[in-house]
């Protein structure tokens, strides 16, 4: 599905002058963005990897995922749950375009950091995409929410 299907319009174009003005992918159109799939074969097999998304081309959602939004909704509220996947959409949306930017030597490149670094913030080739993911969280937040938060 389109990531319009799903965010506010508002949110998209704030993520796309971020990645156009703050990252090195230059000119990045709403079309730029990967869709998100749901349910798919491949979302569940890193899924059982403990990932919550992971992004080739687009962005597989795993089971993990709706596990920990509902685990969200149901402790902090739709609002929070929303912003979350919005920032987590963000990460991916980064590894979407540097997969696109560096074309397949991306992979081989991921791996070998991977196996060098392990996953997750220690990962070289995801530092960008954390680093968006706090920016677009933070964006979005309003003076009650920070509140919450705290």
């Amino acid at each position: 599905m389109r990531p319009e299907e799903v965010f506010p319009a508002k949110w998209l174009r704030k993520l796309e002058h971020v990645l156009e003005n703050e990252y090195t992918f230059g000119s990045v159109e709403s079309e730029d963005l990967p869709n998100i799939e749901e349910n798919s074969p491949l979302g569940f097999f890193f899924g059982l990897c403990k990932n919550r998304a992971v992004t080739i081309g687009k962005v597989f959602l795993t089971p993990r995922f709706w596990d920990a939004y509902l685990q969200m909704e149901d402790s902090n509220g739709a609002w929070y749950a929303k912003r979350e996947y919005f920032s987590m959409y963000a990460h991916e949306a980064y590894h979407a375009l540097d997969q696109k930017q560096q074309g397949l030597c991306y992979y081989p490149r991921y791996i070998l950091r991977f196996l060098k670094f392990g996953g997750r913030r220690n990962h070289p080739m995801e530092r960008g995409g954390y680093k968006l993911h706090d920016k677009m969280w933070n964006c979005l937040q309003t003076e009650i929410s920070r509140e919450k938060c705290q």
